[in-house]
């Protein structure tokens, strides 16, 4: 990659996204935009892309869709919850780096429906008289370093192996008078949701 280049998303994409950008390509090639040798190839292309990077490549060259909006950017960087609990689920955006503080309360963070910024994402978090659990998407290689004072540190990963290259959750935790919690294990309101 050059100097100064954007970083490439490696974020698998998925069968939905294949579809819009395939429907952009017509679209495209409708307005006179692409020639039907280049919407055959770029369609080809499209329908055996891993990667939204793969994806993104095929569109650079073209004007976005009308209506399109640029992602907004990521969420806050700095988390505070004094007296109670700092919590995150659910889809959001993770920034490269944040950080997450809980005093006298608990810090929760729910990433298996996240989007990440980038493809090492480092998250600080500082817990006082409170515990800390963070549950981590499979495919991800997780790294998990600090300290737990007066209370256990646990790493539990079911999941298969992550991939070479595979994108990289970095926790820095410093819990005091609580354990840390790391797991890749669906909570279980969303294995109950299964049946």
């Amino acid at each position: 990659m050059a100097e100064g280049a954007p970083p490439r998303d490696p974020t698998l994409a998925s069968d939905a996204e294949r579809e819009w950008v395939c429907a952009h390509l017509q679209e495209s090639c409708v307005q006179g935009r692409l020639t039907t040798e280049e919407l055959s190839q770029r369609l080809d292309r499209a329908l055996r892309a891993r990667t939204r990077s793969e994806l993104d490549d095929l569109l650079k060259d073209l004007p976005p869709p009308p209506g399109y909006t640029v992602p907004p950017p990521a969420g806050k960087r700095w988390h505070l919850g004094v007296f109670g609990s700092t919590r995150r689920t659910g889809r959001w955006r993770v920034p490269a780096e944040s950080w997450w503080t809980s005093v006298m309360g608990g810090c929760r963070l729910d990433l298996t429906r996240a989007t990440f910024e980038s493809a090492v994402t480092t998250i600080n978090i500082v817990a006082a008289m409170g515990g800390v659990e963070v549950r981590v998407p499979k495919g991800f290689e997780i790294d998990v370093q600090g300290t737990a004072l007066m209370g256990g540190r646990h790493l539990r990963l079911e999941g298969p192996p992550p991939p070479p290259g595979a994108p990289v959750i970095r926790l820095r935790v410093m819990s005091c008078l609580g354990g840390v919690k790391v797991t890749d294990r669906e909570s279980f309101r969303a294995r109950l949701r299964q049946y």
